[in-house]
């Protein structure tokens, strides 16, 4: 009987133990739920990815990262909603209401605040508040401003790229060529790219650009260099431009890169190809003759010129932008041909430019041509055009006749140095017949001239092809061509001796007095291009950069032996000093943008690899 006893007893032990031990395993696999749940909720509602970076042509930084903790909560773990958004809102600075409203919501991830400050997170972490946590984030940040902010684009809260090459190669930005391995978050390898586009010459297009549609009272403008040799974008500007790292300030009509978006008639400055079209055609040459006496006739229509030019050649319809003369020697080209010629030159139809938002312009087929078209289009009016189109369409005379694909990418790759993608000197088509490129470039060489469109455009030692254009802009409500508002704009290659470079620039709606594409432009081209050919070793050996242009070029030595002394980075961007120390392990952290106006470690004292240096930009 005892021993019965003792045997039940064992067993109710036993099984009490057993019944425990169950509800035990069973809290602790609910508890480790939720933990997992949390964290795939996290996961869903942000992925924790550094992008790659953007560089220019010469490895300086336009886009990095910076490592930021977001505060999130998980409403079902709080019991005191009131509690936990007064602690919040001391915490953060955040409005209490918000703050409770978003607690009592069913979800189960929201977050608190993003990006906040390292006192925050010190704050969150000693309160340890029940359902609160916080996580790193990197954001992106721009360190030169608004410089190629119309290339860059910018990412939007939650690391996604909105506009520019942020936007077209968001995907790629966010990869990691090795994600499939189980690395950590800093073991990746993230894929980079390396833009076409010179930072200094970036900065003083820009800087210029922005003076003189100021100046002119514009409404839009864009400025262009191109490297006709290769096709490299070196330069992309637009007016009014923003400071991608602080777009919530402005305006989705800021964002828009004009370059690419707006369409304008062209005007004269499409004469250029009108003419290069017939002369290719092979009925008329250089040397014939025609006679301007003021107006062209043909049927009812008449076309006005500039003056009264009486006999010239190529080279004086360039020099005057004679529409008569332009219109005479058009008269040896057919519509179905011109528009052919037309199209070869890429008119109609995008520029293939790894940028989002181009628009491909207007080019109607012959067959929707009315009869007064071939007094039209050879004159730049009844089609449309953005600027781009125009500078890259000019590659055609740089090559002898054929065209070149323009790249703003010049290479993608990853940190390990794997190269993705390499954009090289890609020919798009033959345009024009071999020969026909030096004597279009001869005739614009006399717009230069005393008398000439654009005679103003005067730099020192430097000869230019260049062609002007001042177009009426259509004003849809009165169906007519309005009186006041134009289009101006202004193409050059240069230097003449051997052309290699082509800038391109374009106004909207400028207000000043005078208006003509060969005036304001060439002030803008007499300011930039003279800020550049020295850079670009255009001058002789002897010529000396202006100071202003010296102070965008940035002077400085890599470190590769440590231990060494630490420099001064007082002045540079956050690209120059990754540069500096890029032969080396020492860890750097960014703070701001800008340029470098304080450094954590003073200059002179020595570092090595394990020295961790912290940047403040403004």
């Amino acid at each position: 009987m005892e021993i019965n006893n003792l045997n039940k007893r064992v067993s109710f032990i036993l099984y009490s133990f057993l019944f425990f031990s169950l509800i035990l395993i069973g809290r602790i696999i609910f508890l480790s739920t939720q933990r997992i749940d949390d964290f795939t909720i996290l996961q869903e509602n942000q992925k924790i990815v550094k992008r790659g970076e953007i560089v220019d042509r010469n490895n300086r930084i336009l886009a990095i990262n910076d490592e930021f903790f977001s505060i999130y909560a998980n409403p079902k773990e709080i019991t005191d909603f009131k509690v936990t958004a007064k602690q919040l809102s001391e915490i953060t600075g955040e409005n209490y209401n918000d703050l409770y409203t978003k607690l009592s919501s069913k979800k189960k991830f929201i977050w608190i605040k993003r990006f906040v400050s390292p006192n925050e997170t010190v704050l969150i972490s000693k309160a340890g508040i029940n359902g609160i946590n916080y996580v790193k984030e990197y954001k992106r940040i721009y360190p030169n401003k608004s410089l190629a902010s119309h290339i860059l684009g910018f990412c939007n809260i939650d690391n996604q790229g909105v506009e520019g090459i942020e936007k077209s190669f968001n995907s790629l930005l966010l990869k990691n060529t090795n994600e499939d391995n189980e690395t950590s978050i800093t073991e990746k390898t993230n894929v980079n790219i390396q833009l076409t586009i010179d930072s200094t010459i970036q900065a003083i297009a820009q800087k210029s650009l922005t003076r003189v549609a100021e100046l002119e009272g514009a409404e839009i403008g864009s400025l262009i260099l191109i490297d006709g040799y290769t096709g490299d974008i070196l330069a992309l500007a637009n007016y009014p431009d923003y400071d991608p790292n602080l777009f919530s300030n402005f305006s989705q009509k800021d964002f828009r890169n004009n370059s690419i978006f707006y369409q304008f008639e062209p005007g004269s400055i499409f004469k250029i190809f009108s003419l290069a079209a017939v002369l290719d055609k092979g009925e008329i040459d250089e040397n014939s003759h025609f006679f301007c006496d003021r107006v062209y006739e043909k049927g009812p229509y008449k076309v006005k010129c500039t003056g009264t030019h009486n006999d010239i050649t190529l080279e004086g319809i360039f020099k005057y932008s004679c529409n008569d003369g332009t219109l005479q020697a058009s008269e040896h080209i057919k519509d179905f041909e011109l528009f052919s010629y037309l199209k070869a030159f890429g008119f109609g139809e995008l520029t293939g430019i790894e940028l989002p938002g181009e628009q491909t312009g207007i080019l109607r087929k012959p067959s929707n041509w009315s009869q007064r078209s071939m007094l039209s289009i050879p004159i730049g009016q009844e089609v449309s055009v953005n600027a781009l189109q125009i500078a890259q369409a000019c590659t055609t005379f740089i090559n002898d006749g054929v065209m070149l694909q323009t790249n703003i990418i010049k290479k993608i790759y990853d940190t390990n140095g794997t190269i993705i993608l390499e954009n090289n000197k890609k020919p798009i088509r033959r345009v024009l017949k071999s020969g026909i490129s030096e004597k279009i470039i001869t005739a614009m060489r006399s717009a230069t001239d005393t008398g000439g469109t654009v005679s103003r455009l005067k730099i020192d030692n430097l000869r230019f092809a260049a062609k002007s254009g001042t177009a009426q802009i259509y004003d849809s409500k009165a169906g007519s061509y309005s009186n006041v508002e134009v289009s101006s704009s202004l193409i050059t290659l240069f230097p003449l001796e051997y052309p290699r470079y082509i800038a391109l620039a374009a106004f909207h709606k400028p207000t000043a007095q005078v208006r003509w594409g060969g005036v304001i432009c060439a002030n803008l081209f007499n300011e930039f291009i003279g800020g550049i050919t020295g850079y670009l070793n255009i001058y002789p050996a002897e010529y000396v950069l202006p100071e202003d242009v010296i102070n965008t070029i940035p002077v400085y030595e890599k470190i590769e032996n440590l231990p060494a002394a630490m420099p001064d980075l007082t002045g540079l961007t956050a690209g120059d000093a990754l540069d500096i120390f890029s032969q080396t392990a020492i860890k750097l952290t960014v703070k701001g943008s800008g340029r470098i106006t304080k450094q954590s470690i003073t200059p002179g004292i020595s570092i090595d690899n394990n020295s961790l240096i912290t940047l403040i930009l403004e």
